[in-house]
């Protein structure tokens, strides 16, 4: 007997599960500043990078200029076995001040931050003034109001070998998932990136650069619990409704369909000078790792090597060129 009853049956034919918005979204909660980090993978592509640009020698002082929380102090000091411990600088300090349409106004508080310890620190005599052999600068480009002071009382800080390693994150080359909104907040307050080479050289010193990618993998919600948390550190300039605005329209954009462990990288620009009185560098600004070319086809440089006792049998010393006046005199 037929009958126009049809079903219940689950699922229902030709049934599709619908997309919808989600209200509300679960994000765990941090436990602690270690979990504010982007995993070992990144860490020991950093170490790597390190090496590469700073040659870091176990008794080398090192000043490390900074967000605390997004610090590679750990790294260097485990990593390195560094004898003496890493000093570390805030880069400025800033007060967000809370303004209408749910945003914050970023105010600067004077007299604090790396501009003020370099340049009380390069006022001091040469006897008493620290110097230090490695000096990191590490995403605090925009943070500072006079970069061309700031490079040339670190320079006076620096051992004659002395490096600075500049690590910045432009935004024009940022490739970490972060909403529009977030990006274009960015942007409005930082600088050029290349205003940093231009600044080092206005400030007569040496500069080589390179843009590398550091490889992340984490878990989605790992995350989203990140940026929550206001991390990276420029997320600071942001309230807590525009992070939480930056989350959600990752979660139901791009990062909607993904599975929940995901992978990006991070593109930094890292950036090596010292002063030109270095012996081992010449007069220029190029790229890193570039091939080795005259700058000036009118500078020469003397090159001596000291020869040890050892191998004073091996050397034949260098004949002088008698004038001319003395061998005609004695034809």
């Amino acid at each position: 007997m037929a009958s126009s009853f049809l079903g219940p049956e689950s699922p229902r034919p030709y049934s599709v599960i619908s997309e919808s918005y989600e209200p509300w979204f679960d994000i765990p909660r941090f436990s602690g500043d270690e979990d504010f980090s982007f995993g070992e993978m990144y860490e020991e592509k950093m170490r790597e990078y390190l090496y590469k640009y700073l040659d870091i020698g176990t008794t080398d002082k090192v000043c490390y200029v900074g967000e605390f929380r997004d610090s590679i102090v750990d790294i260097l000091q485990d990593k390195f076995c560094l004898l003496t411990p890493v000093t570390m600088v805030i880069p400025a300090h800033f007060h967000y001040a809370k303004t209408s349409g749910n945003r914050y106004l970023p105010i600067r508080i004077k007299n604090v931050g790396a501009e003020e310890y370099f340049r009380k620190l390069s006022e001091q005599p040469d006897d008493k003034r620290i110097l230090f052999d490695k000096i990191i600068l590490k995403d605090t480009a925009h943070y500072l109001e006079e970069p061309q002071d700031v490079y040339r009382n670190i320079i006076k800080c620096l051992t004659e070998k002395g490096l600075l390693l500049i690590i910045d994150r432009p935004t024009p080359l940022n490739t970490l998932p972060i909403s529009q909104l977030a990006r274009q907040r960015f942007e409005d307050y930082e600088a050029p990136y290349m205003r940093i080479l231009k600044d080092l050289q206005d400030s007569h010193l040496v500069a080589e650069w390179e843009i590398e990618t550091v490889p992340i993998v984490i878990q989605k919600k790992k995350w989203y619990k990140l940026l929550k948390g206001k991390y990276p550190p420029r997320f600071q300039a942001l309230s807590n409704g525009e992070v939480l605005s930056s989350v959600r329209e990752l979660s139901e954009g791009v990062m909607k369909y993904h599975e929940p462990i995901v992978q990006f990288s991070d593109r930094l620009l890292f950036i090596t000078a010292c002063s030109p009185r270095n012996p081992l560098v010449y007069p220029n600004i190029q790229r890193y790792s570039r091939n080795d070319y005259m700058p000036f086809p009118g500078l020469q440089r003397k090159y001596e090597l000291e020869v040890t006792p050892d191998l004073e049998q091996y050397v034949r010393p260098k004949e002088t060129k008698k004038p001319e006046n003395e061998m005609n005199r004695r034809r």
